[in-house]
């Protein structure tokens, strides 16, 4: 009886390299000034156009947005528990 080989399934590594890396960070730059550019030209608001931003930024980052729920979360149960709404454990 053969053996069946078994197949990585863990997702492919993504290694960028320093000049890569730089060149993604200017292209980045480049792209939030041209988007400030536009809305100023627009005459947006301020407040939606960081409200955009941030919410572009956790959408490409989800990770993010679960670290700040979390944290958000622990806060507010933090607040409850010190004005005695909620029990400590």
């Amino acid at each position: 009886m053969k053996a069946k080989k078994q197949t990585s399934k863990s997702p492919a590594t993504f290694q960028v390299l320093a000049n890569s890396r730089k060149l993604m960070i200017e292209d980045a730059d480049t792209s939030i000034l041209q988007a400030a550019e536009c809305a100023v030209r627009i005459n947006a608001d301020l407040n939606a156009f960081m409200h955009a931003a941030h919410g572009a930024f956790l959408h490409a980052s989800p990770s993010t947005r679960e670290r700040l729920e979390t944290v958000h979360l622990m806060s507010h149960l933090d607040d409850l528990r010190r004005r005695g709404i909620l029990a400590k454990a």
